[in-house]
C-alpha cells in the first residue's frame, strides 16, 4: 500500500504521467490491485495489463482468498495508457494489493508540460466537445 503526494507548485501549467510498464493484477472493476490516480477531483483505477490480458483470461480462475475492494470510481482494466495528461502541479497515486498474485508492478515518469503545449491540449478537449 503506498501513496505518492506529487505537489510540483502553482507554476506549473500541467504534467504528464508518463507510463514506463504497468502490469497490475486485472479484475473487471480492478476490485483487487489498482493503482489510483485523483487530481482536480477526479479518480481513476487502473488494473490489467493490455499486453498479457488474453493469456490471462484464458488461464482465468475463481479467486479463492483476498481481500476485495468495493467496486472503484471510474475502472479502467486495460492498463494504463501510455501518457495521462494532468492540468495544474499536483496529483496524488496511491497503488493497493491485496498481496494474493504478484505481478511486475508499475513504474512512471513525470514529464512537465509547457504553457504551449497546455494550451493544445485544451484547443483539444474544446474541439472535441463541439464534434
Amino acid at each position: 500500500q503506498c501513496v505518492w503526494n506529487i505537489e510540483l507548485g502553482d507554476h506549473v501549467p500541467g504534467f504528464n504521467i508518463v507510463k514506463k510498464f504497468f502490469d497490475i493484477e486485472e479484475g473487471m472493476t480492478c476490485q483487487w490491485d489498482w493503482v489510483r490516480i485523483t487530481a482536480n477531483g477526479v479518480e481513476e483505477n487502473y488494473c490489467g495489463h493490455p499486453e498479457t490480458r488474453k493469456r490471462r483470461n484464458a488461464e482465468k480462475k475463481e479467486k479463492e482468498s483476498g481481500k476485495q475492494t468495493p467496486d472503484q470510481v471510474n475502472p479502467i482494466n486495460t492498463g494504463f495508457p501510455a501518457s495521462k495528461f494532468i492540468t495544474g502541479g499536483s496529483a496524488v497515486i496511491r497503488m493497493h494489493s491485496d498481496n494474493t498474485a504478484e505481478y511486475r508492478g508499475f513504474e512512471f515518469d513525470l514529464v512537465k508540460i509547457s504553457r504551449w503545449e497546455l494550451i493544445k491540449f485544451h484547443v483539444g478537449v474544446s474541439y472535441n466537445k463541439n464534434d
